[in-house]
């Protein structure tokens, strides 16, 4: 039996409209799509805005915008893009300003292309957010705590910041090296820097807008809006993935350190597929290592085996390999972690463990999470009352007909679809529990 949702949900969305400012200018706008993403990936957008002003008896049918285009589009210089949408009272061209709307997405152009046959000009975009993942370290900041670092990130992005941990105090970049084991941060870009920050912070760290926004996990709760989708509402089209043993969005890590050694073990694990999972191990081990940042001599060695599902019996050769290295590099044990970028990923510190101690442990973890783990994929229409909750930190409450699945999901990824002609839509990707390590 197919459950029906509002017969008049796909009709309730056509009268939103949307404007973009472009280089401080003002346009009406066609379409767009809007992808907010987690896990350092970059948001992106694309707009379509008519290419002329107006249809009229001149030149064969139409008359040229008088703007010269050139002015934004061949500046040498940055060209930022301001989408808003929303549902004016007035929804005739004139009849609204972007007062009247909200905004979905700020950022960068990355090109125009220009179709004169379908009166259209495309206009890709990315979030300023990319200026941070692209952005790789430069210089040390140990002597600083986390605040004072966001500060400097956010100053030299261009960005503005918000920064609320509720009242605790920032950690050290001290505190945040030593935990994470880091060596030095020569391969290290902003972003990992920042992840790695709030792991230690509770926090979680994301660019909305022109802001970086950097907040405890207790601030965020009480402040997160909610958007509620149901059936007889909103809902399009949804499915619900649950795993019972070992999901395959899931990627685990426990990081156990030995400060009086100079040891720090990392055991991570996550899918390859069907029925199997990956234990991928790093160790790093210090042998005349005068401080954890900048290390004189140290000694890696890593090793990786694949194991069946119920995490005993070995399915593969395991291979080892070890190097000497002086510091200065990002020697992490987080770069065992970067296998699976676009996984949940769960990260925990635990001192004292050895490197089996760590692989039960991140096996147990991996297991205790998939049994509460539920993945959402819905596609809704945009109503007035959710044009302000269209973004990363947004709770999304499902109301469907089996109760189980009936909780509140964290966006994996957020997608808009506007279209004067097809209406305005959404499509969320999302699980019902936070990762540990969220990087909005």
């Amino acid at each position: 039996m197919r459950i029906q949702q509002n017969p008049q949900v796909e009709d309730a969305s056509f009268s939103g409209r949307a404007l973009a400012v472009i280089g401080g200018e003002t346009y009406w706008v066609n379409s767009f799509t809007v992808d907010l993403n987690t896990y350092s990936s970059a948001d992106t957008a694309e707009v379509q805005i008519p290419l002329f002003a107006e249809y009229t008896s001149k030149n064969h049918g139409y008359e040229l915008r008088a703007k010269d285009w050139s002015a934004i589009t061949q500046t040498g210089q940055p060209v930022y893009i301001a989408i808003y949408a929303g549902y004016p009272a007035n929804p005739d061209p004139g009849g609204f300003t972007i007062s009247d709307l909200h905004q979905q997405f700020y950022g960068l152009v990355d090109t125009f292309h220009f179709e004169y046959d379908t009166d259209t000009v495309s206009i890709k975009c990315r979030t300023l957010g990319a200026y941070i993942m692209n952005r790789y370290m430069t210089a040390r900041w140990q002597n600083l705590n986390t605040e004072q670092v966001v500060e400097l990130m956010s100053k030299q992005n261009g960005l503005q910041y918000y920064f609320n941990l509720g009242g605790a105090a920032p950690a050290s970049m001290q505190e945040v090296y030593n935990r994470d084991f880091v060596l030095g941060t020569q391969n290290m870009n902003q972003w990992q820097l920042l992840t790695s920050m709030a792991i230690v912070d509770e926090a979680v760290v994301y660019v909305k807008g022109d802001t970086l926004v950097y907040e405890s996990f207790a601030v965020q709760k009480a402040l997160r809006p909610k958007v509620s989708l149901s059936w007889d509402h909103n809902l399009l089209k949804c499915s619900v993935d649950h795993s019972p043993q070992f999901s395959s969005l899931i990627a685990v890590q426990v990081v156990a350190y030995k400060p009086p050694g100079r040891t720090s073990v990392a055991s991570s694990v996550a899918s390859l597929g069907g029925e199997s999972i990956s234990v991928t191990q790093k160790t790093s081990l210090s042998e005349s290592q005068v401080n954890y940042v900048f290390g004189t001599r140290v000694l890696n060695s890593s090793s990786s085996s694949s194991v069946s599902a119920d995490g005993i019996q070995l399915s593969g050769a395991q291979s080892q390999s070890t190097s000497k290295e002086t510091g200065g590099k990002w020697g992490s044990a987080e770069t065992a972690f970067q296998g699976a970028p676009s996984k949940l990923q769960y990260k925990y510190h635990m001192p004292g463990l050895n490197r089996l101690q760590a692989d039960i442990r991140a096996r147990q973890i991996w297991k205790d999470l998939s049994k509460h783990l539920f993945h959402i994929v819905a596609e809704f229409a945009v109503f007035p009352e959710m044009v302000d909750k269209l973004y990363q930190a947004t709770l999304f409450n499902l109301e469907g007909p089996i109760p189980s699945h009936n909780l509140d999901y964290n966006v994996r990824r957020i997608s808009q679809e506007f279209s004067i002609t097809n209406g305005w839509t959404a499509r969320l990707d999302g699980v019902n529990l936070p990762p540990t390590e969220q990087q909005f």
